[in-house]
């Protein structure tokens, strides 16, 4: 019985260890995500600029304009929106803030290249870091130095952090996946 016990506990254990966190992908321990897509090659620079546009107009609906740079003939526009987050625990609903992020894309004939990057907190997570943004996305990662006289690493993924993580990332693969179904509708016949 003893020895049943204690398999049952080392695979418990183990399960739980092996389990992945999505989290936002990294490059140089920067959280970034970027891509290039190929779409119809029929579609022109244009009129994928002119979809991005109105996207980004319906899925942001705020008094507060996302979108900072637009230049049709380069085909480049740079968006700075944010993510609020909200998730409870042990029943305690907490804020996890608002995440700013900044948005590349630039659009050629037949394709579009995106790059979303700087993912910064400004607001407070009640019960953790009390009225002080969280800084940079980077800092959650059990690998971060940002706090002096706080080594993330030498601790497990805190429960709020990784809640936070998997939030933005799943924020992020629902945008990106919402903007590439509108790069790829068949243009419309006229007819």
């Amino acid at each position: 019985m003893r020895t049943f016990l204690l398999f049952s506990i080392l695979l418990i254990t183990s399960a739980l260890s092996a389990q992945t966190v999505n989290v936002p992908p990294r490059k140089n321990k920067m959280a970034v995500y970027e891509g290039i897509m190929r779409v119809d090659s029929t579609f022109k620079k244009d009129v994928l600029y002119e979809r991005a546009r109105g996207f980004f107009n319906s899925w942001f609906p705020s008094a507060i304009p996302i979108i900072q740079y637009a230049n049709k003939d380069s085909g480049q526009i740079i968006i700075n929106p944010a993510i609020s987050l909200q998730f409870k625990r042990l029943g305690i609903e907490y804020s996890g803030g608002l995440w700013y992020y900044m948005g590349t894309f630039d659009f050629k004939d037949g394709k579009y290249r995106y790059k979303l990057e700087n993912f910064t907190n400004t607001g407070f997570m009640a019960g953790s870091r009390s009225a002080q943004d969280l800084g940079p996305i980077e800092c959650l990662y059990e690998d971060a130095t940002c706090w002096p006289g706080v080594n993330m690493g030498s601790r497990p993924l805190m429960p709020e952090r990784k809640v936070i993580l998997t939030d933005v990332h799943k924020e992020i693969v629902k945008f990106m996946a919402a903007f590439d179904a509108e790069m790829r509708k068949p243009l419309k016949d006229d007819w």
